[in-house]
């Protein structure tokens, strides 16, 4: 009997020990896809920034292209 409970206690470690490392490893890819994000967003707000310069050169360019026009 108590062999058996050796058995199950060693299985019990190995196994608390592959689920933990695996744990581990999940929550380093959830920072890294956190790293990611935020790198993405920045990304996106830059991005922003140049469509609403690009909107605003556009009306100007617009309204003097209007002016010569008359």
């Amino acid at each position: 009997m108590f062999l058996l409970w050796m058995v199950f206690a060693v299985k019990a470690c190995f196994a608390w020990k592959k689920v933990s490392t695996d744990l581990g490893h999940c929550w380093n890819q959830v920072v890294d896809e956190d790293a990611y994000i935020a790198e993405q967003l920045h990304r996106i707000d830059m991005l922003d920034g140049k469509c609403d310069e690009l909107r605003e050169r556009l009306a100007e360019t617009s309204s003097e292209v209007s002016m010569v026009h008359d």
